[in-house]
């Protein structure tokens, strides 16, 4: 069973596909879905097969000049910095990772780096997401 937040992920993108013509590049660790063509064009990595890292892949990305620019882990500060580049030069990113909440997943961006004021900037003037937290039950026992 794939986890929520990736098959959020994959409806909101196949969703985006149908809407807009231009590429959505996707960089996974594990692959999670196989996306379908529809307007928009995929370019599908993951990281470990086709690309060695998540930085490499969006340095690929950037190359290319994608539209939206998916991510399902942001695993240190050289990948968080591609990231805020990368919003930075006006294309869209998704990130979906596992996170407790909206206050913890902006926390862990900022500890990632080791500039969190930059963090901050960067998500405070362009931040258009989707967070969808792990949910608990009363008992604190996580479930999808």
């Amino acid at each position: 069973m794939q986890p929520l937040n990736t098959t959020v992920a994959a409806f909101i993108l196949s969703y985006l596909s149908t809407k807009i013509s231009g590429i959505i590049y996707t960089l996974e660790k594990p692959q999670t879905h196989l996306l379908k063509h529809n307007r928009a064009v995929f370019i599908q990595r993951e990281v470990g097969t086709d690309v060695s890292s998540f930085h490499e892949g969006i340095i690929h990305a950037l190359g290319i000049n994608v539209d939206i620019l998916y991510l399902n882990d942001v695993p240190d500060e050289l990948t968080l910095n591609g990231i805020l580049r990368t919003i930075e030069r006006g294309i869209t990113v998704i990130l979906s990772f596992s996170s407790a909440s909206i206050p913890h997943a902006l926390m862990y961006l900022e500890n990632t780096s080791t500039n969190s004021i930059t963090v901050r900037e960067v998500l405070s003037s362009s931040l258009q997401c989707v967070i969808n937290p792990v949910r608990m039950d009363k008992s604190g026992i996580k479930f999808n």
